[in-house]
């Protein structure tokens, strides 16, 4: 009979509302809170970064004077906990010149040092207080390196019952990436012992390590699972992933509908639901004043809201949009990431500005206005693990246009226009051609009113929510602890 499991520790490096870089933060603030409903004592322990807005929360002080080593210099960390609104624990391991000093989450020379410090500095503080997890769910190559602590450091022998499951949210990151550090200390082979020192921790392949390691692993959508065992989607770790392929689970990520709503989103002009599709014009009319384009409610507005990046299928974004520019559409971009992009975005909105809008910084605000105005989002990625904002455009009906791939496949499914079936317009070759195709189809669909209105108020009924998810995650955390313990 698989083993009960009550107690978690969710390791991670960013979380809402703390701190939030990417969509990892977006899962961290959900999963645990719908785990916590389910029963389940449920605890996150992530790092006490500069950029929090501590006043906003009350901080008790857990635990002090944790110390720690690299080669010669000595490290000193202090535990604080607070309360989410959700209701579950939040630790943060504080040392202010890895963590409090640092106004951004990544991006800094010593990333590696500072994520192997937050694994260890998560095992460290278990012997600090008077609770133990079952399992401890790690997240990305972050905390990649915990399930190898466990297995191989002496230190840790009193906790080494620990079970661990280890989540790839997205395979392409695998440590801090600065190659110099390659080209000076070798390639991790992941077997090797990690040298407790500035070399080995920056040699160290932290998500090679957490694949080899976990007891479990799970990959963020069914497809993707399938994906990371190849050689276009592995990442150099297909064969090792392979080779763990009987403990591979595919869990798709849901979103917060609490959260994401739009008949309750506080930044929105006006609230809406299904039923009330004329107030979404007022959104879009909103949007477009806003961003002083011509106010249109016949025009095609596409929305963007993305970091601006190869992976995430903006070179095909380049390839076509002058064209797109040509014909009677509008588009809206917000985000940020890749100067060519962001270059691109700045000329186009010059040159066309009664066509092209681009507001070159994520803003939560700014990306729900999109998400209301707009009525088709574009997310053609070259890979996606999952994704979440081809979700949250359903939820406030912009029809998504995507790249059948990782979770885009397995949540979004191309229109019929003789069954009405489908939630949007997918091509399937990775293509500058087959994009534009997909977008013509659907402006062709546009079009007709009698064809779009039941389409926009049928994909904003559909739900990804984490409930359809834990689930799975219930039962691999179970399947990790008998692993662990039989």
């Amino acid at each position: 009979m698989p083993r009960k499991v009550n107690n978690i520790l969710f390791v991670v490096s960013e979380c809402v509302p703390f701190a939030k870089a990417g969509g990892i933060a977006d899962v961290a603030g959900a999963l645990p809170a719908v785990l916590k409903k389910r029963g389940y004592d449920i605890r996150i322990f992530m790092p006490m970064y500069g950029l929090i807005n501590w006043d906003d929360f009350e901080l008790e002080k857990v635990a002090e004077g944790i110390v720690d080593k690299v080669g010669r210099k000595e490290y000193k960390f202090d535990v604080y906990r607070t309360v989410s609104y959700e209701g579950v624990e939040v630790y943060f391991l504080h040392n202010h010149k890895l963590y409090g000093s640092r106004k951004d989450v990544y991006g800094y020379d010593d990333d590696n040092l500072r994520f192997y410090m937050l694994d260890r500095g998560a095992l460290q503080f278990l012997n600090h207080i008077d609770w133990r997890p079952e399992v401890i769910h790690c997240n990305d190559w972050h905390s990649g390196l915990i399930p190898y602590f466990l297995n191989y450091d002496d230190e840790y022998s009193a906790i080494d019952d620990i079970a661990t499951l280890y989540t790839i949210h997205n395979l392409s990151y695998q440590k801090a990436i600065v190659p110099e550090y390659d080209q000076r200390y070798g390639q991790d082979d992941g077997e090797e012992y990690v040298e407790p020192n500035l070399a080995g921790v920056r040699k160290a392949n932290f998500a090679k390590r957490g694949i080899i390691n976990a007891d479990m692993i799970n990959a963020v959508s069914e497809q993707y699972a399938g994906e990371i065992m190849t050689e276009e989607f592995g990442m150099g770790l297909e064969k090792i992933i392979k080779g763990r392929k009987n403990d591979l689970w595919g869990i798709l990520n849901g979103i917060d509908y609490f959260k994401f709503d739009p008949a309750t989103d506080g930044y929105l002009q006006v609230n809406y639901d299904e039923h009330s599709l004329d107030k979404k014009y007022e959104n879009k009319r909103f949007l477009q004043k806003k961003f002083k384009l011509p106010v249109d409610d016949n025009v095609a507005l596409f929305g963007i809201a993305s970091r601006l990046a190869g992976h995430k299928g903006f070179d095909l974004v380049s390839g076509v949009v002058k064209v797109l520019l040509g014909m009677p559409i509008q588009m809206v971009v917000v985000g940020s990431g890749e100067r060519q992009y962001m270059k691109l975005f700045e000329k186009l909105a010059k040159k066309y500005p009664k066509k092209l809008a681009a507001h070159l910084e994520f803003d939560e605000e700014v990306a729900s206005w999109i998400y209301a105005g707009s009525d088709m989002y574009l997310m053609p990625s070259k890979f996606e693990p999952c994704g979440l904002s081809q979700l949250i455009a359903l939820r406030y009906g912009s029809v998504p246009i995507v790249h059948k791939v990782g979770g885009l496949s397995d949540t979004i499914r191309d229109f019929d226009v003789v069954s009405r079936e489908g939630n949007g317009f997918v091509f399937d070759d990775y293509h500058e051609l087959n994009f534009y195709g997909a977008i013509v189809r659907a402006l062709e669909h546009y079009k007709n009113k009698d064809v779009w209105v039941p389409l926009v108020k049928s994909i904003m009924q559909e739900r990804f929510s984490w409930e359809k998810s834990i689930d799975e995650y219930e039962k691999v955390y179970r399947k990790a602890v008998d692993r662990r313990r039989g």
